[in-house]
């Protein structure tokens, strides 16, 4: 527990750094790493590399953000079926998350821990420029026991 909040702490002032940065850097920042996802996709993801083979679509194609229309969107039935070709190949840790399933049907996503503890320190982000003091407030967290298999039966 405190390895995570000293992790959390740490990816969270490097994304406080962010809110005082010049709108023309971040969007440089966004155009650099939304051009390595999607090399990185193409070169490591099958369901990807497949996708954009299919439509003669290759990441140098991609110039920058003006240019994702040409990325075709992924429906949540597509990310269902695609199953183990959309994890990429490079991939070690895995953290799994599964969405609700609001929609009609639950969602298994995965992402690497890194990606997972930036995650959670984007919401902490967005808590402490609200006024969440991380250490001192106390924060509860609520769900469908249905997500959590873990959760009693209350029913």
């Amino acid at each position: 527990m405190i390895k995570e909040i000293i992790i959390n702490i740490k990816v969270l002032q490097s994304l406080k750094i962010n809110v005082w940065v010049k709108t023309s850097e971040l969007l440089e920042l966004q155009e650099r790493e939304f051009k390595m996802l999607l090399n990185h996709a193409y070169h490591n993801v099958p369901y990807y590399r497949h996708l954009f083979d299919s439509i003669k679509l290759k990441p140098k194609d991609i110039r920058d953000c003006k240019d994702i229309y040409k990325v075709p969107i992924t429906t949540k039935r597509e990310l269902r079926d695609a199953k183990e070709t959309i994890i990429a190949r490079d991939t070690k840790i895995m953290v799994q998350h599964k969405t609700s399933g609001s929609t009609g049907m639950p969602l298994t996503l995965y992402s690497t821990m890194e990606d997972a503890i930036y995650s959670r320190g984007m919401y902490e982000r967005a808590r402490a420029e609200n006024g969440f003091r991380i250490l001192r407030d106390k924060l509860a967290y609520m769900g469908s026991p249905f997500n959590n298999p873990k959760a009693k039966k209350l029913w």
